[in-house]
């Protein structure tokens, strides 16, 4: 997932200044992979489900439909010093099943109209990332029934 992420920042090229996949956890947001957040990303990889995007935000048309364009985000973490803040963002929800459960975000520190071509770039990324999480769920799942499994099969020996 970090590696979609630095990917994703450098296919968006200037106007991408961090990439960051979330998903709910209880009452929180939890950051699954990010770019361009510094080294250490967000401290504990948690924010506040408040903080991702400003609420409610514009919301955009582009090519006759509605988008998701979003402006000014709160920050997502406080600027280091000398650091402008984020001042753009384009998010795509992550959907299995039919229902959202995460978002790419897509964070500017330039104010700026996304284009048609980022937008379906941000729903293919986000595409990609909840293929990726499903996939993740299923083997852990698996694994876990293999382990149950493989506990009730062992003979007990008197």
């Amino acid at each position: 997932m970090q590696d979609i992420c630095a990917a994703a920042k450098e296919m968006f090229g200037p106007a991408a200044s961090a990439v960051v996949v979330v998903e709910p956890q209880d009452s929180r947001l939890a950051i699954r992979a990010q770019a361009g957040l510094g080294p250490g990303g967000r401290k504990g990889g948690i924010i506040p489900r408040g903080k991702l995007l400003r609420g409610p935000g514009r919301r955009g048309e582009q090519d006759g439909r509605v988008g998701r364009r979003l402006a000014p985000p709160r920050p997502l973490a406080d600027p280091s010093p000398g650091e402008e803040p984020f001042r753009a963002v384009l998010a795509a929800p992550m959907r299995s099943e039919g229902r959202a459960f995460g978002v790419v975000a897509i964070y500017s520190r330039q104010t700026q109209e996304w284009t048609a071509e980022q937008f379906r770039l941000a729903d293919w990324l986000a595409a990609q990332c909840a293929h990726i999480l499903e996939t993740l769920r299923l083997q852990s799942q698996l694994r876990r029934l293999y382990a149950e499994q493989q506990r009730s099969s062992t003979p007990c020996r008197r």
